[in-house]
């Protein structure tokens, strides 16, 4: 905008108008400057973490007294107390209790470091089947919801760089 805007007021400047020369120039220093830009913009779009920070898969089963959970979702909370930062990865659990953590933007994985880790009851009492498609499972929350918050679960992880198998025992109150 601001090219044109210079090129427009040159040439229509009714005490002095440019000679083909003076338009020449300006387009030219214009040019430099276009170009110095596209550099600028492609080298700090070089450098972006758009894609967030690393993530490692993780993968396990979550049971309650030895039986499968097969209605809740697990979560990972990075512990900034223990300098790990970054966005919450979940997962649905599935009928056999197990799942695999994505964070935000549906990528496969959780933030490497430590974690403080919730698992919730699905209340509802459905479970997704397929892509946006849910059935009622009949089922009712079976975990303690000492389990629900990140300060009362005691539950724990680290993810290490690599793939991880993390599984949570859990024990009914």
């Amino acid at each position: 905008m601001f090219l044109l805007r210079q090129i427009s007021e040159d040439f229509f400047r009714p005490a002095a108008r440019p000679t083909p020369g003076r338009l020449l120039k300006s387009v030219r220093s214009s040019s430099r400057a276009i170009a110095v830009f596209a550099v600028l913009a492609a080298v700090a779009g070089g450098c972006s973490t758009s894609e967030g920070p690393e993530l490692a898969v993780v993968i396990g089963q979550v049971t309650l007294d030895g039986t499968p959970v097969t209605n809740g979702i697990v979560r990972f909370l990075p512990d900034r107390d223990a300098g790990t930062s970054g966005p919450i990865a979940s997962a649905v659990l599935d009928e056999n209790g197990k799942y695999e953590l994505l964070s935000p933007g549906n990528r496969s994985g959780a933030v490497v470091g430590s974690h403080l880790v919730t698992v919730i009851c699905n209340d509802l009492g459905v479970r997704e089947v397929s892509e946006g498609v849910f059935e009622d499972t009949g089922e009712k929350c079976l975990v303690p919801g000492k389990y629900a918050t990140e300060t009362t679960s005691g539950l724990r992880a680290t993810v290490e760089e690599g793939p991880n198998t993390i599984d949570f025992k859990l024990q009914s109150e």
